[in-house]
């Protein structure tokens, strides 16, 4: 039911089921996937309600139970250390959300490897973190990490692409380059791919 009206748009409603699902879970399963699962269904709801707060102690809750019952090495471990990186981001805590995306880009290289589209979403995200810092090198670092690596595995035309190469200009030209000099490196960056 939660679900339902969750996809209706009814946040509150579907917020009423998934607690009250999270209850009957805890209770007859304790420390299972099922419990997780409700709680990222009650983190996912808070965030889609701006109530960033609810939904970061609820990650926090989510993946302390994930470590426990996962593997180290799982991908639902490396996906919560971004959405707890989002949610930190969300509340201008961009230190904490900068120590979650690496230990997301941590987990993801060992998963899939250098050249996949969740490690070049990973570099992004760090860099648009470090942007909000102002640390420009650092920013152009990942954020042509993220491009060298999306160019490599999906080409420009993607929504990724561009969004990444808008945020490296940016970087850039706070760093004081004009555009044809930003253009010129970002060039370089595709020929040498």
């Amino acid at each position: 039911m939660g679900l339902a009206y969750s996809d209706l748009g009814d946040h509150n409603k579907a917020m009423k089921y998934y607690k009250f699902s999270l209850q009957i879970r805890q209770k007859t399963l304790g420390a299972h996937e099922k419990t997780m699962a409700s709680l990222y269904n009650i983190a996912m709801t808070y965030t889609y309600m701006d109530q960033y707060t609810g939904a970061l102690q609820t990650f926090l809750e989510c993946l302390e139970m994930s470590e426990k019952i996962l593997l180290p090495n799982h991908v639902d471990i490396a996906d919560l250390y971004s959405y707890i990186g989002k949610a930190y981001s969300n509340l201008q805590q961009t230190q904490n959300s900068i120590n979650f995306f690496k230990r997301e880009l941590i987990l993801k290289l060992e998963l899939y490897g250098e050249f996949h589209p969740e490690v070049a979403l990973c570099y992004k995200n760090l860099g648009d973190a470090y942007s909000k810092e102002n640390k420009w090198e650092e920013t152009v670092e990942y954020l042509r990490k993220s491009l060298e690596v999306t160019f490599k595995v999906n080409g420009l035309k993607n929504f990724q692409a561009q969004h990444t190469l808008y945020l490296l200009r940016a970087a850039y030209k706070s760093l004081g380059y004009s555009d044809e000099e930003a253009n010129s490196l970002i060039q370089s960056i595709i020929k040498t791919e």
